[in-house]
């Protein structure tokens, strides 16, 4: 059982106008950058991915919290605030391909295909109506949701991602804050 992030792409979400990486199988990948260029943000991006992924399977731990978000993101993280912004992830679990993509602001299947240049992903049927109606999507792509899903927590995830900087966990939300004196 193999699970691994394989790329990623950013389009127009601050403070990438465009990034895309590719990570190799069972290779050891580094995020490299001066402060400010965006690994906190690329590190934010996957815990958010996973914790959407979450909710479809521990239903019982969002009771109550079903729209909530581990990381908020508006129109205004868009480097050009009129146009959509991306950010696709592709994950690879025994040779399958599980896509998640998050969209902000409407975009046209044109724009769609023209920005996401992969070759099977999510198919923009799939996401056109949640995002013509909402303004934004966050989406996983699974075949055999109940066993993927699963599988993908009990056998293969663990992370660890520290609360601090501009991202505030729903952990540490107004339920979980606890002053100290």
């Amino acid at each position: 059982m193999s699970f691994g992030l394989v790329k990623v792409i950013f389009i127009n979400r601050a403070p990438f106008k465009r990034l895309e990486l590719d990570f190799k199988e069972n290779g050891i990948n580094v995020l490299s950058a001066i402060n400010g260029n965006g690994k906190t943000t690329i590190l934010s991006h996957i815990t958010d991915a996973f914790y959407e992924l979450a909710k479809k399977v521990f239903h019982n731990e969002f009771e109550g919290k079903e729209n909530k978000y581990y990381r908020v993101s508006s129109a205004l993280y868009n480097i050009n605030s009129s146009s959509p912004s991306y950010v696709y992830l592709r994950f690879k679990y025994n040779n399958k391909n599980i896509d998640y993509i998050d969209i902000r602001n409407n975009c046209t299947k044109e724009q769609y295909d023209s920005e996401i240049t992969i070759e099977s992903k999510i198919d923009f049927s799939k996401i056109q109506h949640t995002l013509s109606s909402a303004n934004n999507i966050k989406f996983w792509s699974l075949d055999d949701k109940n066993i993927i899903e699963k599988e993908i927590f009990s056998k293969s995830i663990l992370t660890y991602f520290p609360s601090y900087r501009y991202e505030t966990p729903n952990y540490l939300n107004d339920p979980y804050n606890i002053k100290l004196y």
